[in-house]
């Protein structure tokens, strides 16, 4: 509702009322400006030179204001302790003769109390900053367990705050933001990066309005004002089994940590994505099972892991490294804190050793839950197992009634994907990496697209549970220790 205030005094009113309604014009206009209560006068009311005020009969400072274009607003003038004061209701049509005067006989009863219908607005002092709101939109998502605070408080801070940190949140326009979209987009060349900071921008404006932080709606939102018109082009990026060889037997050459290439490692051997690799922790195994229980997923759905022999001597690798830390791919930050792996370390790790992993055309630790997933549909030849793999949601009404959790598709699956790595990683060179129809057919000859384990597998098995069995045991003295 748009208000504006304005001085209109008579002397002798001022002396012997504190508070009346009045119209602005003189008493000559009064006279000739007066409209009866109607909706057929209000519609042929005609638009003049000037901007006119129309008042309407037996409604003391309740009228129309016609513009010279033909605007017309409802308005309500009156006087209160000796300031004059204008109140505009919005424009009619859209507001009709019935709901304008139900807000000015509102605002009327007001006045006949003693209350100003329009009172002056708080001062900007008492609202907060951007860098306050950040930093209370990060309070609030680790409180709801969030797994992205971190990576949206980055990117927020940044990019955001160093330009308009000291600003009051509620005067942030889009005018502000879109210098940094087109930093990012025009001179980082960092087009995903946009599209993300956009929709981290977008949440958090949500959230003051959500919270009536600074008396701000979701109207208020800047964001609503931009569009950025940038096309993603679909990712269609993975290593073909030739690229899986080079990439397991090179990655040691990375310039990377031993974890980070263990981590690497570890998420093509299961198909996961990067956030829960780097939040895997001891306490989601289960070591009797082989199975990496995932608590939190990012469609909130109920997902075992099974967990292949690669996968394990991995977890083997990474408990030596790890000591006592809850993460198993974890780690003492400079403070002594005990954090998980940061957001990019394993994309920097595969993007500053690309050459060295022999690999020329450009890919990201994310491709290789893409690759993952592939090499399950090539042995298949069917998507079914790939989707249990990934843990994505049918979106049909069938899906709604079947609660099945499909744990028995998703160990075959696992232990597909384990058979096409195993062959792979373990060709004697290059030239003997065998292709995904030759996979297909050693996968089908061998029984395993049935759920029947190849001969070997088993013994192998049980021999890195009990590799696994010891290093939990030495975790949980670790553990112990720590917690003291």
């Amino acid at each position: 509702m748009k208000k504006e205030i304005f001085i209109m005094m008579n002397k002798n009113a001022v002396e012997n009322n504190q508070f009346t309604c009045s119209a602005t014009c003189s008493a000559k206009k009064r006279s000739t400006n007066r409209i009866k209560c109607n909706d057929a006068t209000i519609r042929h009311l005609k638009p003049k030179e000037k901007r006119t005020d129309y008042y309407i009969v037996g409604h003391a400072g309740f009228g129309v204001r016609v513009t010279p274009k033909g605007t017309k607003s409802w308005i309500f003038t009156y006087t209160f302790n000796g300031q004059g004061g204008l109140i505009i209701y919005g424009r009619y049509p859209k507001i009709s003769l019935t709901k304008a005067r139900q807000l000015y006989l509102e605002d009327k009863k007001k006045l006949d109390h003693g209350i100003d219908p329009n009172p002056p607005k708080e001062s900007y002092t008492a609202f907060i900053t951007l860098n306050e709101l950040v930093e209370r939109y990060k309070e609030f998502n680790l409180e709801n367990g969030k797994k992205s605070w971190r990576q949206e408080y980055n990117q927020l801070k940044k990019y955001l705050l160093p330009k308009l940190g000291s600003k009051k949140a509620h005067l942030v326009t889009d005018d502000d933001l879109m210098p940094i979209f087109n930093y990012i987009i025009f001179d980082r060349k960092a087009k995903s990066t946009a599209t993300h900071l956009y929709s981290y921008v977008r949440r958090l404006f949500n959230f003051a309005a959500n919270q009536k932080i600074n008396k701000m709606k979701r109207r208020d939102n800047p964001c609503l004002e931009i569009k950025l018109d940038i096309k993603h082009k679909a990712c269609e990026r993975h290593l073909q089994p030739w690229e899986i060889y080079l990439f397991w037997k090179n990655i040691p050459l990375a310039n990377a940590s031993p974890l980070v290439q263990l981590a690497c490692k570890f998420m093509l051997c299961t198909a996961v994505r990067g956030i829960e690799v780097r939040q895997f922790k001891w306490e989601h195994l289960d070591n009797q099972e082989s199975v990496w229980l995932l608590p939190n997923t990012k469609n909130g759905t109920y997902h075992r892991i099974h967990l292949g022999r690669l996968a394990k001597e991995l977890l083997c690798e990474a408990k030596k490294l790890t000591g006592g830390t809850p993460f198993v791919f974890g780690y003492l930050d400079n403070s002594s804190r005990i954090e998980c792996l940061t957001e990019g370390a394993m994309a920097k790790a595969i993007h500053r050793s690309r050459h060295k992993l022999g690999i020329k055309e450009r890919f990201t630790p994310h491709d290789l839950r893409r690759t993952s997933a592939t090499l399950i549909a090539a042995l298949f030849g069917d998507r079914s197992y790939v989707k249990r793999a990934l843990n994505h949601v049918e979106k049909d009404a069938t899906s709604h009634y079947d609660q099945y959790i499909y744990d028995r598709e998703k160990k075959i699956g696992s232990d597909v994907l384990n058979f096409a790595l195993e062959r792979i990683v373990n060709s004697s060179c290059i030239e003997n990496v065998p292709t995904l129809d030759q996979l297909r057919d050693e996968a089908e000859n061998s029984g395993i697209l049935q759920g029947k384990v190849p001969n070997g597998c088993a013994e192998k098995r049980n021999d890195v549970n009990q590799i696994i069995d010891t290093y939990s045991m030495t975790y949980t003295q670790a553990h112990l220790s720590y917690q003291l």
